[in-house]
């Protein structure tokens, strides 16, 4: 899933909340990657807990700010309440 504003302005992303998307799916890894307005990019590492289908918060780092544009990566997840300001 791509996040991206449709004036191209820039953005902070500052929290997520994911699950498995059944109790069956173990252990999922999602990368999280931002790219910079200035150039760059900033990249974070989640690890959901196996058989779970409760949502945990996970929230990114202050280097997720003043950014064009944000990547989940692939996983068997359920992705809800994307924080941006």
């Amino acid at each position: 899933m791509t996040l991206k504003r449709p004036d191209d302005s820039s953005f902070s992303l500052k929290s997520i909340d994911m699950c498995n998307l059944n109790v069956q799916v173990p252990a999922q890894t999602v990368v999280i990657n931002g790219v910079l307005s200035g150039g760059g990019k900033v990249s974070h590492t989640v690890v959901t807990p196996s058989t779970s289908v409760i949502n945990n918060t996970y929230t990114l780092s202050s280097t997720f700010s003043n950014l064009v544009s944000g990547v989940l990566g692939n996983g068997l997840v359920v992705t809800t309440n994307v924080k941006l300001t």
